[in-house]
């Protein structure tokens, strides 16, 4: 995971330079493309998480904790159905639960102060490239470029109830083995 772009906000306040780190993360997914059409068009599942932390900078606003999402997505695929090589590309959308832990975020040199873990579910989306290479008549290796985004608001339980809202954006590269039936 490469973060793209990460806006955080406190009550409406931006946590500025709030960075989330490189982070691994680890899924599994299946694909069907019918014999009709040549196999062109596909429908895929998959399922995947990963995990960073969020810093911001010491000054007026200030950020840290760590993020962990679980994604469930339904995608799009058009693929070249060749015999060795397959180029494809994709968009999908779905579902993201993410949990903010360990947070710490503060704004207005501390005028709100949040602390504690969080956790929200919204949707998400995604547009994906990528290219499988059979091995051998069923198993393939892949590799794959994928923007994939999710606006998450944050509920606190502190007595002022602040809100945060993290609108978040990542560069996902992948690759594994796959397996035809």
């Amino acid at each position: 995971m490469v973060p793209a772009t990460s806006n955080l906000r406190v009550n409406g306040v931006e946590v500025t330079d709030a960075a989330i780190s490189r982070a691994a993360g680890a899924g599994m997914k299946a694909d069907w493309f019918p014999a009709v059409g040549g196999g062109i068009l596909g429908l895929e599942a998959e399922v995947f998480g990963h995990r960073g932390t969020v810093s911001a900078p010491a000054g007026p606003t200030q950020a840290t904790g760590n993020l962990t999402n679980f994604n469930g997505m339904l995608n799009l695929l058009a693929r070249y159905p060749g015999q060795t090589v397959q180029p494809y590309m994709g968009a999908g959308i779905g579902f993201s639960v993410s949990r903010f832990g360990s947070a710490r975020l503060s704004t207005n040199n501390g005028a709100t102060t949040v602390t504690g873990d969080a956790a929200d579910a919204a949707f998400a989306y995604q547009v994906f490239v990528g290219t499988r290479a059979y091995v051998s008549e069923r198993v393939y290796l892949f590799g794959e470029y994928k923007f994939f985004g999710a606006t998450y608001t944050y509920h606190s339980d502190a007595a002022t109830h602040p809100i945060t809202k993290l609108e978040f954006q990542t560069h996902l590269f992948a690759a594994g083995v796959g397996m035809a039936f």
